[in-house]
This record gives C-alpha cells, sequence and structure tokens, in this order.
C-alpha cells in the first residue's frame, strides 16, 4: 500500500498564534470596559431607567443600526452609560424626574406625547398652564397648595427634559432663555397670591455669650456642655 494512502484523513495540528502581551491586555481592558457598559442595562435603581428608555428618544435605533454589527451591543450599552450619567449630572436629578413622571401621567389624560408631538403651540401653552394648576393644587403631592417658589421649580424640570432629549424646549420663547407669556403671568399671579414669606429672627449675640459662660462654669467636657456646643455650632451654621 502506498504513503499516501496511509495519509489519506489525517490532519495537521495546527498551533495557534501566540496573542502578545499588548494584545492580551487591550483585550482584558475592551472585555472589562463592555461589562462595566453592560451593567446599566441591568441598573433599575431609584426605579427609573435612564432617560431615552424612559421616554423613547427617537434616532438611537436608527444609529445603532448603521453601526459595525460586531460592536452594535457593545455601542448600545455605552448609549445607555452616557444617558445614565447624563441622568445623574445634576443635583436635582430626583426632583427633576418626579415632575417629568407627573407630566407623563398628565399628558396621557390629554392623549398627547409627553413630547407634545403634532401639537400646536397654542395647545402647547394650554397643556403647560393646566398642568402648572395640577401642581399649584397639589395634585402631584400631598393635596395641599403649594407656593409659587415650588411651581417655578417644576414647569423648568419639564422643560430641561426636553432639552436634555434634544428637544426644543416648549416652556421658553424661541430663541431665548425668557419663559413663554403664558406661562410667565401665570406664575406671576400665584406670585401675587401666595402670602409674604415670614422673616426668621437671627438669635442674639447675647443669648450665645451666656450659653458659653454656663458652658465654662460647667465645664465643656460635661455632657450640657457638650450639648451647648453643639447648639452653638448649629446657629452658625446658616
Amino acid at each position: 500500500m502506498d504513503r499516501d494512502e496511509h495519509d489519506v484523513g489525517i490532519l495537521e495540528e495546527v498551533e495557534p498564534r501566540r496573542i502578545s502581551r499588548q494584545e492580551r491586555r487591550s483585550k482584558e481592558r475592551r472585555n472589562k470596559l463592555e461589562d462595566s457598559c453592560a451593567s446599566v442595562l441591568n441598573d433599575t435603581s431609584g426605579g427609573h431607567l435612564p432617560l431615552h428608555i424612559e421616554n423613547e428618544i427617537d434616532g438611537l435605533e436608527s444609529l445603532l443600526e448603521t453601526c459595525d454589527p460586531a460592536f452594535r451591543g457593545y455601542l448600545q450599552s455605552c448609549l445607555y452609560a452616557a444617558r445614565r450619567a447624563i441622568d445623574d449630572g445634576t443635583v436635582d436629578e430626583p426632583g427633576r424626574k418626579k415632575y417629568w413622571k407627573d407630566w407623563c401621567s398628565f399628558t396621557s389624560k390629554w392623549n398627547v406625547s409627553p413630547f407634545l408631538e403634532g401639537v400646536s403651540k397654542e395647545r402647547q401653552a394650554d397643556i403647560l398652564t393646566s398642568f402648572a394648576v395640577g401642581v399649584r393644587e397639589g395634585h402631584y403631592g400631598r393635596g395641599n397648595r403649594i407656593t409659587a417658589h415650588s411651581v417655578d421649580r417644576a414647569i423648568p424640570a419639564v422643560g430641561q427634559t426636553f432639552q436634555l432629549a434634544s428637544r426644543k424646549d416648549p416652556t421658553k420663547i424661541d430663541g431665548g432663555h425668557e419663559r413663554i407669556l403664558p406661562l410667565g403671568r401665570q406664575i406671576a399671579s400665584y406670585c401675587r397670591a401666595d402670602p409674604p414669606p415670614k422673616p426668621q429672627l437671627a438669635i442674639p449675640v447675647s443669648v450665645i455669650e451666656h450659653m458659653q459662660e454656663k458652658a465654662i462654669s460647667m465645664g465643656h467636657a460635661s455632657r450640657n456642655g457638650a450639648v451647648i456646643d453643639l447648639c452653638t455650632l448649629h446657629s452658625f451654621s446658616y
């Protein structure tokens, strides 16, 4: 029997190419970044998903369709992580999310999109001002009427969410920073109707001095002395 007949069906084993240290480190870094970004998809802390998931921002799906399919999951995770970071970029983010949730509930009663798509400017103003009435009367709180200052925080929260979604802020005039006239007059009327704020009287210096004299006589290390020191520090913390 010929040699070639014995060799039929025998496959030669090919040794895999050795990966360099630099390639291995690069792969490890990429995998670590992908895992970090992907973890955002399962993070629903605080009961909120990232902004673009909550509001169904248009354009992301078409953007992902044009990317390299091999990196689509990775890029999607990065987008979600970026939106999460944007969401958490302000101190009053919980308040903004709360008012936006109220706004979504309110616009659903009108059978319109939270972003007021297809709604004329006149009707947008009507919906915004009626929402301000609901906030003013406490429909989205404890049921008690709130001050104009609190209403004034709810309206910008809605407008800011529009801007975060790369939408035009309907609470402001075109190309400006001023509030649209109906909302501006409405908030001004609430300010006039609210009672004047009660001034808070400052603690006289003589009271602080008297307290410290007592603390010295009793000893700062004593319990009463420590309480007096805490009260003194608290009075200067405002």
